[in-house]
């Protein structure tokens, strides 16, 4: 006996829905957690593949989720015969990703992260050089003078700048070009970091406790 043609076509359009979520949704979850690996560890890959390339790999990836993210509203709003709450599913992470994005500092708790992990032995290092000059290497112009910090600075170097009453480590978080960085500055009598210090004008200065402060140069 024949079965119920309409029956059928019912069983076909669950099967179409059913291929559609199985790519829809991985697909969503894979390119939301790239999204947000790339914003957590951005400044590491900036720093890794320089200004210049890093936003490409920015480009490329938001720009799939902007895809995903549409084709997941569609697939959520243009419901078919056997239409259940799981259609919702791929829009509902690809939503809880874009408000992450928008709304999670990501710079301010990576920089927090990164502070705290390191702080013993960036106040280790710093006591050291304030303590014994013959740390510091020479030649770097006006931005004090070059010292070696292997793995508690950006390309394992940062400076030591001393004046009659300043005696500052700077621990780079970014080296960008034209003399644009940013870093934390420890200073041994907690004075704050002013234009000019490191020979530059600094656009940001944060207090993050005694002694320490992070700094980004314009």
């Amino acid at each position: 006996m024949d079965s119920d043609p309409s029956q059928q076509d019912e069983n076909v359009v669950l099967e179409k829905g059913q291929r559609q979520t199985s790519a829809v949704l991985p697909t969503t979850v894979v390119v939301s957690a790239l999204g947000l690996l790339i914003s957590i560890f951005r400044w590491k890959l900036v720093a890794f593949f320089t200004p210049f390339i890093e936003p490409f790999f920015e480009f490329v990836v938001f720009g799939a989720f902007c895809a995903a993210f549409i084709w997941s509203l569609v697939y959520a709003l243009v419901p078919m015969r056997g239409f259940t709450r799981k259609r919702l599913l791929p829009f509902a992470v690809a939503l809880a990703a874009l408000l992450i994005f928008v709304f999670f500092p990501f710079t301010k708790m990576t920089l927090k992260a990164d502070f705290y992990f390191n702080l013993a032995e960036r106040t280790a290092a710093a006591e050291r050089i304030v303590r014994d000059s013959k740390a510091a290497v020479s030649g770097a112009g006006g931005r004090g003078d070059r010292v070696e910090l292997p793995g508690l600075s950006e390309s394992d170097e940062g400076f030591y700048w001393h004046n009659q009453s300043k005696q500052l480590v700077l621990f780079l978080t970014f080296r960008g070009i034209l003399g644009h960085f940013s870093g934390f500055v420890y200073s041994a009598t907690d004075a704050s970091p002013e234009d000019e210090d490191f020979g530059c004008r600094l656009v940001q200065v944060e207090h993050f406790r005694p002694k320490w402060y992070w700094v980004a140069c314009d």
